[in-house]
């Protein structure tokens, strides 16, 4: 929470996976992102983002 200042989450999978499998997956993922706190914010976001991105298929 001291860290997301918001988020948006939506499910745009073409096929069904069971919501709370999938919800659980990501959360796991958020909890690895390497977090630099001596870095802006804006530079935190979009390191954030390339890593995710980089996990997420």
């Amino acid at each position: 929470p001291e860290r997301v200042e918001k988020m948006i989450v939506v499910d745009i999978s073409p096929i069904q996976l069971s919501a709370s499998i999938v919800i659980e997956k990501y959360l796991d993922l958020f909890e690895t992102v390497p977090l630099d706190n001596s870095l802006p914010l804006s530079q935190v976001r979009r390191d954030a983002d390339l890593f995710l991105s980089s996990q997420i298929p």
